[in-house]
């Protein structure tokens, strides 16, 4: 009899905890970002952004004034323009923007789900790097100049997928998602949270690219532009790096590494 309980009250504890973990899951705040291509020959891109959230009164949307690894205040808000917000159902909502890094999104019905687009216009110098680039055959994407994020979910899970033309690539840090993308021109990914996210620069485009791996850890090396890169040379020579950075480290502390280098162009490499 003892032993009947005990299994029982077993069987209900795992229960409690499966129930429990597919509650929490369903509930997280999320955000789901995609881009797609604007206007080519205006540089600009679209992107949407919908928040999955606990309904709020308000809530607000933000864009950085700093990039990391270049810690001076950058103006990213008057690359965003035409800005609006929707709820599930896609009825619009209120739209207010009371300091120039910051929009509210009001939401008098309390829905769990809100839906933001904008233009941003990617006409960094160059190939980009403090900011974003979008020129005939290639792009590049800074997620501090690019990404709005709501001000109380930054430790959100995040996806991002990105339509782009065919015969067009996709180079970043960022973990591929798991699921499969549905088309080949269609890329997905995800990030722990949005600072993970905003530090893995986007290459997408057409460009020049080889692999290699240095302690069981694999690299990736984009070439960006013109260039007469001498492969075999440069890949012994980005390892010989990446060895002298695991002395120093003692491990990596990423599961893969990507080099951007943007050749020519004018700009910053």
């Amino acid at each position: 009899m003892y032993r009947r309980s005990l299994l029982k009250s077993l069987w209900i504890g795992v229960a409690l905890l499966l129930t429990s973990a597919a509650f929490a899951s369903a509930t997280s705040p999320q955000l789901q970002y995609h881009v797609e291509i604007g206007n080519l020959a205006q540089k600009t891109l679209h992107i949407q952004l919908k928040l999955t959230a606990p309904p709020a009164d308000k809530t607000a949307f933000e864009i950085p004034a700093w990039t990391p690894g270049y810690y001076q205040i950058l103006h990213y808000e008057k690359k965003i323009a035409n800005l609006s917000a929707k709820d599930d159902k896609k009825n619009p909502l209120t739209l207010t923007h009371p300091t120039p890094r910051r929009w509210e999104v009001s939401n008098p019905n309390h829905v769990s789900s809100l839906n933001v687009e904008y233009d941003l216009t990617a006409d960094d110098s160059g190939y980009g790097f403090f900011g974003s680039s979008l020129l005939p055959n290639t792009g590049y994407i800074n997620g501090a100049s690019a990404f709005l994020y709501p001000a109380e979910y930054k430790e959100a899970k995040i996806s991002l997928t990105m339509s782009l033309p065919t015969g067009w690539q996709v180079a970043t840090g960022l973990d591929t998602a798991s699921q499969r993308a549905k088309s080949h021109s269609t890329f997905s990914f995800q990030a722990e949270n949005y600072d993970q996210f905003i530090d893995c620069p986007i290459q997408f485009g057409k460009f020049d690219t080889f692999h290699f791996t240095v302690s069981r850890t694999p690299f990736q090396c984009v070439l960006v532009g013109d260039h007469k890169v001498n492969t075999p040379q440069f890949q012994k020579n980005l390892t010989t790096v990446a060895l002298e950075a695991e002395k120093i480290l003692g491990r990596f502390p990423f599961k893969r590494y990507v080099f951007l280098f943007h050749c020519g162009g004018g700009g910053f490499g």
